[in-house]
C-alpha cells in the first residue's frame, strides 16, 4: 500500500470567509513543488494528481484539525501551528 504524504505548509482565507486555501508538498508527486488546495468542510478542491479516496481522506483530516465553516483565520493558523503532516492511505 502506498501513502500520500502531504506536509502542509501554510493556510490562508480562500475566496471568502467559508473556504480555506492551504499550501503542501506531496512528496510523492514532487518534493519541490508546492501544491494548493481549497477547503470548505464539505470538499476538497484541487489540481492534484491523487485518487477520490485520498481527497475524502485528505477532507477527513482537514475536518478534524480546521473544523467546518465560517472560519476564523487565526485559529485556523494557530490550529496549522509550525505545519501538519498527514500521511494519507491511498487504498
Amino acid at each position: 500500500m502506498v501513502n500520500i504524504s502531504f506536509d502542509i505548509l501554510s493556510v490562508e482565507e480562500g475566496k471568502n470567509k467559508n473556504w480555506l486555501r492551504f499550501t503542501a508538498l506531496i512528496d510523492n508527486l514532487d518534493k519541490n513543488t508546492k501544491y494548493s488546495f481549497d477547503y470548505c468542510g464539505t470538499e476538497v478542491l484541487h489540481s492534484i494528481s491523487v485518487t477520490d479516496l485520498v481527497t475524502e481522506r485528505l477532507k477527513e483530516q482537514l475536518n478534524a484539525d480546521f473544523g467546518y465553516p465560517p472560519f476564523d483565520i487565526p485559529k485556523c493558523k494557530k490550529a496549522l501551528g509550525n505545519g501538519k503532516h498527514y500521511l494519507i492511505p491511498s487504498k
